[in-house]
């Protein structure tokens, strides 16, 4: 018998709650292999801009695009929309507030399904 065993994927919560006790749920599910190419170009997009910044860039605004688009690879639109509505639009806030979630969590998620996929299509290399 011939097993195939699915990956899978990221799922989680994150609960938001603002100063005035008002809460916001997201719901967190990713398709890791679906989505990591999206991803690793939109979080090196973040870092090149970081780099850039450090460096005397003032344009803030390239930065804020590629965290948008980190958002909306990992949340979803409407789920990035929803956060920023939340936020009132205070895009550096929901940053430093989201950013170690994408850090800590979902970032190393990637990494791993990356190595891991490396692995496979080289023993399936092997085998041919």
């Amino acid at each position: 018998m011939y097993k195939i065993k699915r990956k899978e994927n990221l799922i989680d919560t994150l609960q938001f709650e603002n100063s005035k006790g008002e809460k916001l749920t997201i719901e967190v599910k990713i398709n890791i292999l679906e989505k990591i190419n999206s991803y690793q170009k939109a979080y090196r997009a973040v870092e090149i801009s970081q780099i850039e910044i450090q460096k005397g860039s003032k344009d803030m605004r390239k930065l804020g695009n590629a965290i948008i688009d980190v958002i909306e690879v990992v949340f979803g639109e409407d789920n990035g929309k929803k956060m920023i509505t939340f936020y009132d639009g205070d895009y550096a806030e929901l940053l430093i507030d989201l950013w170690p979630f994408i850090v800590n969590k979902v970032n190393p998620a990637f990494i791993k399904a990356k190595k891991q996929r490396e692995k496979e299509i080289k023993e399936n290399i092997k085998k041919l």
